[in-house]
Order: C-alpha cells, then sequence, then structure tokens
C-alpha cells in the first residue's frame, strides 16, 4: 500500500471511529454548544435565556464543575443585565441573563481552555466499560447498544477499525493509540 493510500486510509477510520465514538449531542465540543436545541434544554423554563442557576448547572452539564465565584465572574463577563431592571449600572450578579449567543461565547472559551489529550483519556474511559486500559470488539458492542442508533456500524466494521488501530495486536485500542485517532480526526 502506497504512503497516501495508508495516510487515507488512517483518516478515514479515524475519523469514523471519532464520529462513532466521541460526539453524541451531550458533550461539550464546539458543535454541541452551539445546538439551539441544547441550549433549549438548559433553559428550563423556555423563558430564551439562562438564570444564574440554570447557567452554573449548565456548565456542570458539559463537565466545567466551577466553583460558585468561579462562575460568577463568567456570568459578569457574559451576562446581560435583564432589561426591566430599574438601575441597569446596579444589578445584582445573580440576577444576569445569559443568552444562547453569550452561552456560547462562554462554553467556547472554555473548551479551548481544556487539555486536549485529558479530554481524551475522559472520552476513552467512557467506552472502556471494563475499565481494562483497552477499548475492545466488546466494549464496541456494549456501546453499540447502549445508543442503538440507525447508523450503528457492523460488527466486521467495528473489527476493522480496531485492528486497523491496534498497532500491536493485543486486540483492541489504549489510550495512546486513542488519542493519535482523535489528533489524527480533529
Amino acid at each position: 500500500m502506497s504512503t497516501a493510500a495508508s495516510l487515507t486510509k488512517t483518516a478515514s477510520t479515524s475519523t469514523k471511529w471519532y464520529g462513532f465514538l466521541a460526539c453524541r449531542g451531550a458533550c461539550a465540543c464546539v458543535h454541541c454548544i452551539a445546538d439551539p436545541l441544547q441550549f433549549d434544554l438548559m433553559d428550563m423554563k423556555k423563558k430564551g435565556y439562562l438564570n444564574s442557576y440554570e447557567f452554573r448547572h449548565s456548565l456542570v452539564a458539559l463537565g466545567f464543575d466551577l466553583s460558585k465565584p468561579e462562575s460568577y465572574r463568567e456570568l459578569e463577563t457574559y451576562g446581560t443585565v435583564p432589561p426591566d431592571w430599574q438601575d441597569q449600572h446596579n444589578c445584582p450578579v445573580n440576577r444576569l441573563q445569559v443568552y444562547q449567543e453569550q452561552f456560547r461565547l462562554c462554553a467556547s472559551k472554555l473548551v479551548a481552555s481544556r487539555d486536549p489529550r485529558e479530554e481524551a483519556a475522559k472520552v476513552f474511559n467512557m467506552f472502556d466499560y471494563d475499565q481494562d486500559g483497552i477499548i475492545s470488539l466488546e466494549d464496541m458492542r456494549r456501546l453499540a447498544q447502549d445508543i442503538k442508533e440507525d447508523r450503528s456500524l457492523s460488527e466486521d466494521e467495528i473489527q476493522s477499525m480496531i485492528d486497523h488501530l491496534d498497532h500491536d495486536g493485543k486486540g483492541g485500542v489504549n489510550l495512546d493509540e486513542f488519542i493519535q485517532m482523535m489528533e489524527e480526526a480533529g
């Protein structure tokens, strides 16, 4: 196989894995943060904005475990004084509102500050069901069963992806191989 063909196959396999594993709509990737449906889930009373409570808990749901003072700093930066607030220059932080675009900007900034290898390790551990340090065919079967998508890959396709990424024949993908695959797909 030529080098170009090998690189194309690696990119294709990496893209399949990334698409199959990484983004399930409840993560903190840029695509999910920008999705209006995700914001609607966080806006519990369907007001079109998040209050301070919803804002903080939405950040926690996206994996940002900020302290109350840290979340208030973000709220001060990205929040808006309610239009009906009498003194626009003297609004308490806990009364600020965060609209979808403001939330997207805040969450995107926080996502960008994450260590990509650490994030890949978190994703890896989510899919390593038996916690043996390898994503095996059995782990992938269980994942496919859990997500029950119409576009699930066949067992042969999954085994082919594992075989392609398993550099030393151990029967699965270890963390280093997973991170390499994620970097190639990203």
